[in-house]
Order: structure tokens, then sequence, then C-alpha cells
């Protein structure tokens, strides 16, 4: 849900919220019962908010000769998750530089050998844009990135229940007009 709130550019809204559930819930150091996309979203969700989280839970994710194993570089959502968390390593951190890498080679190859069909077109378009445009790095509110997310949040997300999402895309939309409107009478004042 703080990834979507984020993505929607309404964090603000919701700061102390946000800073509450992380506090409650630790990133889960056990990375073996949960997927790639949990785990990396989970270390960038933390990380963003100035928590220190090990690298070393991705290496759960890696075989005995240091790759990504074969069912994690075939996940691509996870790989993006997996992209998006490598951005926010800190120096040292030679493994997490590693899979930020290979991450985004994979997911370039699977954006060029994918056809544009519209199975795929939210995915490219979700990835191409997250490559482009790291998410800690860019302006949800400002940046086609969250028009993109406003069109295609099911296939971003994971959800079960579509409709705190769809509150949000409102909630969103409704704040993007009061933001334009404080805009435009700034300007007018400025302007004078």
């Amino acid at each position: 849900m703080i990834d979507a709130i984020q993505r929607f550019g309404i964090e603000y809204h919701f700061e102390e919220e946000i800073e509450e559930a992380l506090q409650r819930k630790p990133l889960m150091m056990s990375s073996r019962d949960q997927d790639l996309y949990d785990v990396a979203l989970q270390f960038r969700l933390l990380r963003q908010q100035g928590y220190y989280v090990h690298a070393d839970v991705f290496d759960t994710f890696r075989d005995k000769k240091g790759n990504l194993k074969e069912k994690v570089c075939k996940d691509i959502m996870g790989l993006l998750q997996l992209h998006e968390a490598s951005q926010l390593s800190v120096q040292g951190e030679k493994n997490l530089d590693e899979a930020g890498e290979i991450s985004r080679e994979l997911l370039l190859a699977w954006l060029s050998t994918n056809p544009n069909n519209n199975d795929h077109q939210k995915a490219k378009l979700i990835i191409s844009n997250a490559l482009q445009f790291p998410l800690h790095k860019s302006l949800p509110r400002f940046s086609e990135r969250s028009s993109t997310c406003l069109n295609s949040y099911d296939f971003q997300f994971r959800i079960e229940n579509k409709v705190w999402i769809d509150t949000f895309q409102e909630l969103a939309k409704f704040d993007s007009y009061v933001v334009n409107s404080i805009h435009q009478q700034e300007l007018l004042q400025v302007s004078k």
C-alpha cells in the first residue's frame, strides 16, 4: 500500500501513517519464505525512510556461484523491484550494485524480446519508465510516471482488493487538480 501511495505522489498526506507502518513491521530477514518482489519492495521502502537494512537479504536469491537464480531471472516484477532497490545501495554494497546491473540487463532484454501487443504494453511502459527515471530520483506527481501509474495499477501492484487503490487514484487526481489550481493562482500573483 505504501508503494502505491508513493507512486501516486500523495505520500505527504500519509507521512505519519507510513512511518508508523514501517516501524511496526520491520523487514522479515528470513527471505527464504518470500519472493524477490516482496523482499526488494520492503528493502526499498525501509531504505527510503532512512532505515538501514543489510543488503544480504538478497543472498537467498543467488546460486552458489553468486549469480541470480534462474527462477528469479524470469520474475519481471521482482527484477523491477530489485532494480529500484539497488538504486538505494550504499558504498561497499558490491553484491547489491551487481544485482542492480544484472536486473537492468534482464529487464532491457525482456523489453527487446517481447512483442508490442496489449498483453505486454503496460508492462513495457512501466519498466521503461522505471529504468529511465528511478522512483526515488523523480517527483511522481510531476512526471509521466504518475499518469502511467494511474492507468496501469492493476499490472504494477500485487493487490487482492482494488477498492483502496481506486480510492487512492481518486485522491491523486483530486490532489493534482488542487495543486494545479494553487500553482495557477501563484503564477497570477507573480505575474502582476
